[in-house]
């Protein structure tokens, strides 16, 4: 497990046993708009469990949205709780819900597309929770859902990676691609990635076997015959990453990172497919086995309690942080 520095928020005081803490948006903005409020305490619905929140992750995902250009609609009609990733404990479950008990541990997406995680308690339809594995803390499991999911599908549902494989991971010391590093190289892929020098000897002690540093050479000029690419920086990266390609290789870009050039004039457009991440249980099971063998380490910057998520999105904004921000309430 790689930890980094924990940042303290002020307590606030107890709620009534029917309302909760929440962080929400009434408009779309810059880190400004999150509202720490009290709201409602959501109760189970049949299929679903409520879940009493411990941690959350951040995701890129979550302040392009809070701006407007990401899962929700560009116009907010109602007060909205942001977030997905969560890791906590079950404390109600729905008549048919058979699998989760009170008092489970869970992970996993809250609700997505919706979202609600930045909040004490959130209701989960349970095809979106696994187990977590009581070795793997909190913080740990809620750095995993979105950019684990993120990673595995696009190596091995798009990218169709196997043994003896050149990957080639842009990014690789972010939240996806740290994930990336670790899962493309216990399947015997050969292992390469691109990160800024403070990150070169982190995303080796993930397994890369060469990690190039963007800002002093152009990765194109330092690589070739690689066949595939993982794409999640975008602009003009997708674009020079069609030059390493191997003659069946694919660039895998994440949703809303591939290059606009490239999808509107064509060039090597069959040779770029886009990642659009959906909920997965089996997947997601199969990744808390390996949080819980240890094959996977998640790599977090910890902040503390629900009045730190404006600071949270300021920091996975600036684009330099490895791993993933976690807000632990």
């Amino acid at each position: 497990m790689f930890t980094r520095k924990v940042r303290k928020s002020r307590k606030a005081p107890p709620v009534a046993p029917d309302t909760m803490e929440a962080v929400m948006i009434r408009r779309f903005g810059d880190a400004g708009v999150l509202e720490f409020t009290t709201t409602e305490r959501p109760q189970p619905r049949l299929h679903d469990a409520v879940v009493k929140i411990h941690a959350v992750g951040i995701n890129p995902l979550d302040w392009k949205t809070r701006e407007g250009v990401g899962l929700w609609d560009d116009h907010l009609e109602r007060t909205g709780i942001l977030g997905w990733d969560i890791s906590g404990t079950v404390v109600a479950c729905g008549r048919r819900v058979g699998e989760f008990s009170e008092g489970d541990e869970v992970f996993g997406l809250a609700n997505y597309p919706d979202g609600g995680a930045y909040a004490e308690y959130v209701r989960v339809p349970v095809d979106q929770l696994v187990k977590k594995p009581s070795t793997v803390e909190h913080t740990d499991a809620a750095a995993v859902p979105i950019a684990g999911l993120a990673a595995y599908q696009a190596l091995f549902d798009v990218g169709k990676v196997t043994a003896a494989r050149r990957v080639l991971i842009h990014g690789a010391a972010g939240g996806v691609g740290h994930f990336a590093v670790q899962l493309a190289k216990q399947t015997g892929a050969q292992v390469l990635g691109t990160s800024s020098e403070r990150n070169l000897e982190f995303v080796r002690s993930l397994g890369a076997d060469e990690v190039i540093d963007y800002a002093a050479v152009r990765f194109e000029q330092a690589i070739n015959a690689v066949d595939v690419v993982i794409d999640t920086v975008g602009g003009d990266v997708t674009e020079r990453s069609l030059n390493v390609l191997m003659r069946h290789g694919v660039v895998v870009a994440l949703a809303g990172s591939e290059s606009s050039g490239t999808r509107k004039t064509g060039i090597g457009a069959h040779r770029v497919r886009t990642l659009a991440l959906r909920p997965d249980k089996r997947r997601l099971d199969h990744l808390a086995s390996l949080l819980g063998e240890g094959a996977l380490r998640p790599s977090t910057t910890t902040i503390r309690g629900l009045r730190g998520i404006p600071d949270a999105h300021r920091i996975s904004e600036t684009g330099h942080v490895r791993g993933k921000v976690v807000v632990l309430l």
